[in-house]
């Protein structure tokens, strides 16, 4: 993994989620997240570019003035990177900030995204 650039993969994630255009958005995704790759998080599971398209598109629907920022500093941990993130209003105010845990494949793709700290 030290030869992947984790920040630019980790940036394009929180970009993906922020993007409003649905084809754009499914060719972000299929950039850095593997075939297979796992979604999860307390209530959600979802596997695959394609779930994962749908998944986002559901919740920037119910939630269309948050946006997704990147907080913190990236941690690599052996084979997982932890980051911390925040979906913000337009005015700022955090709804939600979470630290999620990632595993990433050689070629530098997504292979699960768990979060594991909900505030």
């Amino acid at each position: 993994m030290e030869t992947v650039d984790i920040q630019a993969t980790l940036v394009a994630y929180a970009a993906v989620w922020n993007e409003p255009d649905e084809y754009h958005r499914q060719e972000l995704i299929e950039q850095i997240w593997c075939e297979n790759g796992v979604y999860e998080d307390r209530q959600h599971r979802v596997t695959g570019c394609q779930a994962l398209r749908e998944y986002i598109h559901a919740f920037q629907k119910r939630y269309p003035d948050l946006r997704i920022e990147l907080t913190g500093e990236i941690v690599v941990e052996q084979e997982h990177v932890s980051f911390t993130w925040r979906a913000c209003d337009p005015d700022g105010l955090a709804w939600l900030i979470r630290q999620d845990r990632a595993t990433l494949t050689r070629d530098g793709k997504l292979q699960s995204i768990i979060g594991v700290l909900t505030e």
